[in-house]
C-alpha cells in the first residue's frame, strides 16, 4: 500500500476528508462525475442510478435540515457513525488496486481520518450555532457543502494537488485544534446556561 501513486492517495484521502463534511454530497458528485466518465473506474458503483437516486434524496434532506440549528446539531451527532462508514466504504472502492487486507485498512484509516474531520467540523458548527443568528448559520452550512462538492471534484480531477491541500488541512488544524475545543466548551456553556435560564424555578 505504501508504494502507490501519489495520486492514489490523493483520491483515498480526499475523498476521506469531504466524506467526513458530507458523505452524501460526496457520493453524489462522485456519482455524477462517474455517469459522465470523469472519475475511475473504481469508483463507477456510485455511478448506478440507484445510488445516485438515494444519494440525492439524502443530500436534499441534509440540505434542508442543516439551516435550522438545533436539527443541525442533532444531525451531526447522528451523523458522527455514518459519515466515518461513508467514508470507509468510499475509500474501500477507491483503493481497489490493492490487496484486499491493504483495501480493508485503508477503508478504515479513511473513516477514522473522516471522524476526525467530522469532529472538528461538528465542534466549529456547534460553537457557531450558539453565537450567530440562523442567517449565519445557513451561510456556513452552504459553505461546507460547497468545500464537501469542491474537495470531491478535486480530488478525483486533481488527486496530487488535493493530497498537498490535505497535508495543509492536517497541519492547519493541529495549530487550531486548542481553539476549537475552547470554541467548543464555551459554546456548550453558553447553551447550557440559557437552558438552565429558560427553566422553571424550584
Amino acid at each position: 500500500m505504501f508504494d502507490l501513486p501519489l495520486s492514489l492517495y490523493g483520491l483515498w484521502l480526499g475523498l476521506a476528508a469531504a466524506c467526513g463534511i458530507n458523505s452524501y454530497a460526496v457520493v453524489l458528485t462522485v456519482g455524477l462525475l462517474s455517469r459522465f466518465g470523469i472519475a475511475p473506474a473504481s469508483l463507477e458503483l456510485l455511478g448506478h442510478p440507484g445510488f445516485l437516486a438515494v444519494a440525492f434524496v439524502l443530500y436534499g434532506i441534509e440540505f434542508l435540515v442543516d439551516k435550522s440549528r438545533h436539527p443541525a446539531t442533532v444531525w451531526d451527532v447522528l451523523h458522527a457513525v455514518i459519515r466515518p462508514m461513508m467514508a470507509a466504504g468510499v475509500s474501500f472502492l477507491a483503493l481497489q488496486e490493492c490487496a484486499l487486507l491493504w483495501r480493508l485498512s485503508g477503508a478504515m484509516m479513511g473513516g477514522a481520518f473522516a471522524f476526525a474531520v467530522h469532529g472538528a467540523k461538528s465542534s466549529v458548527r456547534f460553537a457557531a450555532n450558539a453565537r450567530y443568528r440562523r442567517g449565519r448559520t445557513s451561510a456556513i452550512s452552504l459553505a461546507e457543502d460547497a468545500l464537501a462538492v469542491g474537495t470531491t471534484w478535486f480530488a478525483v480531477v486533481y488527486p496530487i494537488f488535493t493530497l498537498g491541500l490535505v497535508g495543509l488541512g492536517i497541519v492547519a488544524l493541529a495549530l487550531i485544534l486548542h481553539r476549537i475545543a475552547f470554541a467548543f466548551l464555551k459554546a456548550a456553556h453558553r447553551t447550557l446556561d440559557a437552558v438552565i435560564s429558560k427553566s422553571p424555578s424550584q
